[in-house]
């Protein structure tokens, strides 16, 4: 009896009927690789290699005039990678990949012109029988060995090759066109990496450099830190921009046989440089003189191993002609701030500890607190990257460091412990001129740090403080109180609007009032700089002191009142009156608070309602009456001409001053003595007379970055400043 098939054996016969097909495919690609298939054949019928898979190509050999290069592929694991290509030697390098991918690419796209028949071939004649280049490409089983001939008599550029090799279909003798010959005719130099060092800095152990500059060695120790043999740590940035320029692979080469005739007698740099690897050789550099190929670039030479000349940058020359006194590292630490993992800084039984998790920082004392990632790499940055003054044959006694007043210490984020970097200095306290010193453990480097940088290293609580120092809107204002430099203003609010009380008699700007109260009512901190005034920041003797008074509520008057003390780097200290706590507050908030507030508007007139315009230019003059909607000159004078009357009068209804600068008098500075320009205007209002508005152009000068002339109106008690190009405009219209 006959037993139906079960479900399970049908499944396991299509598995295995899978497996059998697999590989019976297999055994089709292994059998046919290397041959020619028909779709090969059919479609690349006019190709100088009608078989052509780049993938499969596995070496590539190359001679011209004597010179041979062999370059392999090397398979990289990871299949998202591309393979690699080398250039075999006793000391195998890894070749130019863009360099051996544009050939790939040339060799499958290239095509012949005609094919030359056996009955006309000339080997003689066509350059064959001492090729002027030979290839040979090994793909799977087929072997192809391609030799570029003589040129031939047409197309222009155009050369002979001939086809052969193990496996090579359709071989013979071809006519090539020219772009093909460039890429065919390239020498075995134009497959090595242009990179003139061969090594990565962190692959050496020693960097020795002659020449310009003086004699400098210099040695890696720990990994990623280097120094001068027997000195202190250099520059990690100078080291880094070195190695940049010497290892640019888009540098023109050229034959080494020309690089020591254009170095010889040059301004030239050696370098040695020793790999970690006892294994690997030393590698000699020289760099300087005049590239041959471009006047305005160097000569990059590689000496040993593997001879190689590029053109290089004239900067590549200036890095490392740099003396030992300049390669010193003037900064605390050398790592940067993005390296950086943790910080803890302890002193005098306090104690900061900061580490870094992801898109922020931990702060784990003197407090446990989440720490914004701005506000913990800016507190790094001050550390890091403030450069100091080193200080020669120190004493360590007097300048506070035996013993120190406390210790900072960095350590690197990094994939292995092996690879961890850890520095550490020891600091002073403050002393009398404001300064700090600090000794690098690394290489013993006594460096003094200003006032300002020497704070960062307080291990406070200043990293969680909430940077919003006012949050009010100007409906909760009240009153509010700025005095400085011998100014005061006050501000109340009256029938629902504030308004300019102090000084008396001045027209106010409602535009500028509106600014100073969102300016307070959203104060931030640049950033915390101390938990408590030492004494060092200047507020004791105040440039500005602010008084907010917000309105009643049920816990009574509110009154807020801001001191600023010095300027500093970006702004200037400020604390809150009655509060701890010291901040640095931005120069733009400074700026708002230290403008007049008077009426920017007093050199603005109404054109409709002047009737006479009189201008003195230091002897140039004109005088502009109305005529119906138009200007002319009195007295039927003509010289202006109607657009630069029309120039004038736009420039005079615009005109408006940036801000006044100060009350009273003007100084003798700003000009008014001999004015630049005068100006009178008559106005009239309808039936009524408004006046004459009368006011003086003085010196030019800059306020706040921006290129100004000073200006004074008649009956206003105050210099204003105004912008030169709207003036000038005026001026150069008589």
């Amino acid at each position: 009896m006959i037993r139906p098939m079960s479900p399970l054996h049908k499944g396991q016969l299509v598995n295995y009927a899978l497996v059998v097909l697999a590989v019976a495919c297999l055994l089709v690609v292994i059998l046919t690789r290397g041959k020619v298939t028909t779709e090969e054949g059919e479609s690349r019928e006019s190709n100088l290699l009608v078989a052509w898979r780049p993938e499969e190509v596995t070496r590539i050999e190359i001679e011209q005039r004597g010179e041979r290069v062999v370059l392999t592929r090397q398979i990289t694991a990871d299949a998202a990678s591309a393979d690699e290509w080398r250039i075999e030697s006793s000391l195998p390098t890894q070749a130019d990949s863009y360099a051996v991918d544009k050939l790939l690419g040339a060799l499958e796209f290239a095509t012949w012109v005609r094919r030359v028949p056996e009955n006309g071939l000339d080997r003689a004649a066509f350059g064959l029988n001492n090729p002027r280049s030979v290839l040979r490409a090994q793909m799977g089983a087929i072997s192809y060995r391609i030799a570029l001939g003589n040129q031939a008599p047409s197309p222009p550029g155009a050369a002979y090759v001939e086809l052969t090799g193990d496996g090579a279909p359709r071989p013979g003798v071809m006519v090539i066109k020219g772009d093909l010959v460039g890429e065919l005719g390239a020498g075995p130099e134009h497959f090595r990496r242009r990179d003139l060092s061969r090594y990565v800095v962190g692959e050496l152990s020693r960097l020795v450099l002659e020449g310009a500059g003086g004699k400098r060695a210099l040695v890696q120790m720990p990994p990623g830190i280097w120094r001068l043999e027997g000195g202190f740590l250099v520059d990690r940035e100078l080291i880094r921009r070195a190695f940049a320029e010497l290892s640019r692979s888009e540098g023109e080469s050229f034959d080494a046989r020309q690089a020591e005739p254009a170095l010889r007698g040059a301004d030239t740099v050696r370098a040695t440089l020793v790999p970690s690897d006892a294994k690997q050789p030393t590698a000699e550099l020289e760099v300087g003189g005049q590239c041959p190929s471009n006047p305005k670039q160097v000569v990059g030479f590689r000496k040993k191993p593997d001879p190689l000349a590029v053109c290089l940058p004239p900067s590549a020359l200036d890095l490392l002609k740099v003396p030992a006194e300049q390669l010193v590292q003037r900064t605390p630490f050398s790592l940067r701030t993005d390296e950086v993992e943790s910080l803890v800084i302890e002193e005098g039984g306090r104690r900061l500890e900061l580490l870094r998790t992801g898109t922020a920082f931990t702060l784990r004392a003197p407090e446990k607190a989440e720490v914004e990632l701005a506000v913990g790499n800016e507190r790094l940055e001050l550390m890091l990257g403030t450069s100091a003054e080193l200080v020669e044959n120190p004493e360590l006694k007097r300048l506070g460091l035996d013993p120190p007043s406390g210790t900072a210490t960095v350590t690197s984020a990094a994939e292995s412990d092996a690879k961890v970097i850890t520095e550490s200095v020891t600091y002073s306290g403050t002393l009398p001129d404001g300064s700090r010193t600090l000794r690098r453990k690394l290489d013993g480097a006594v460096l003094r740090l200003e006032r300002d940088a020497g704070r960062a290293f307080t291990p406070d609580a200043t990293l969680v403080r909430r940077p919003q120092i006012f949050d009010f809107s100007q409906s909760d204002v009240e009153r509010v109180d700025l005095e400085w430099d011998d100014i005061k203003e006050r501000v109340s609010r009256s029938e629902g609007v504030l308004r300019l009380e102090e000084p008396e008699g001045f027209g106010y700007d409602a535009g500028l009032i509106d600014e100073v109260v969102q300016a307070l009512g959203s104060l931030t901190a640049d950033r915390w700089v101390s938990d408590a005034d030492d004494g060092s920041f200047g507020l004791a003797h105040a440039q500005l002191t602010v008084k907010v008074r917000l309105k009643d509520t049920d816990a009574g008057p509110r009154e807020r009142v801001l001191v600023v003390g010095a300027s500093t780097s970006g702004g200037a200290f400020a604390s809150i009156q009655g509060e701890q706590g010291v901040f640095l507050m931005p120069r733009r908030a400074l700026d708002t608070l230290e403008t007049l507030l008077l009426d920017r508007g007093v050199f603005t007139v109404d054109p409709s309602a002047v009737q006479r315009i009189e201008l003195d230019a230091r002897g140039r003059s004109a005088v502009l009456i109305r005529r119906g909607d138009q200007f002319i000159e009195a007295g039927g004078r003509a010289e202006l001409g109607s657009s630069r009357i029309q120039q004038i009068i736009e420039v005079l209804s615009a005109l408006r001053a940036q801000a006044a600068v100060h009350l009273g008098p003007p100084a003798k500075s700003e000009g008014f003595t001999a004015p630049l320009l005068s100006v009178r205007i008559q106005r009239t209002g309808g039936a009524a007379s408004l006046g004459t508005l009368r006011f003086e152009i003085g010196a030019g000068d800059s306020w706040r970055g921006m290129s100004i002339y000073y200006g004074r109106v008649d009956g206003v008690h105050a210099t204003y400043v105004l912008a030169r190009s709207q003036v000038q405009s005026v001026i150069d219209a008589l």
